[in-house]
């Protein structure tokens, strides 16, 4: 996956989570089910990692959460 998966929040109010990428110098913020880079759907946001899934072959990969840049 050519992003960087580096933060992560939960809305209390609702519980809906937002994961946050970075590919380069553009940012990202993905809700579940939502697609990245037009490749990589999210499936999953944990404490530190976050799981997509690529839209072609139906791979999935981990990334572990790294902090940004700066």
């Amino acid at each position: 996956v050519p992003a960087m998966f580096f933060g992560h929040v939960t809305d209390k109010r609702s519980g809906a989570s937002r994961a946050f990428f970075s590919a380069g110098d553009d940012v990202y913020v993905l809700g579940l089910g939502e697609t990245l880079l037009n490749r990589f759907r999210l499936v999953q946001i944990g404490e530190r990692t976050a799981e997509l899934e690529e839209l072609a072959s139906g791979r999935r990969t981990t990334l572990t959460m790294e902090p940004p840049s700066s």
